[in-house]
């Protein structure tokens, strides 16, 4: 069923909007559920937050899942915001 698969989601949001999907995942915008379950799954990787510094631990997570189960290079806001310090 392809309304609980992420790649089928994430096909049709790239079908509806065309060119701009790589924009998108470069500006950090995702489909709502592709980036709850890739949130969940690296909250089950790497724990609750409660550290300093787990926002980039989380980023480079979420990014390297991305890149590797669905093909896309998605920009932390750390990496969109390089002047503003994040902790």
């Amino acid at each position: 069923m392809e309304s609980c698969n992420p790649l089928g989601i994430l096909r049709r949001f790239w079908q509806t909007r065309g060119k701009r999907r790589f924009t998108m995942a470069k500006q950090g915008i995702l489909p709502p559920l592709v980036e709850w379950r890739v949130d969940a799954k690296v909250r089950s990787l790497i724990g609750k937050p409660g550290m300093i510094g787990y926002c980039r631990v989380f980023w480079q997570h979420k990014k390297r899942i991305l890149l590797d189960e669905y093909g896309l290079d998605w920009k932390s806001p750390a990496d969109l915001n390089p002047a503003v310090s994040f902790d």
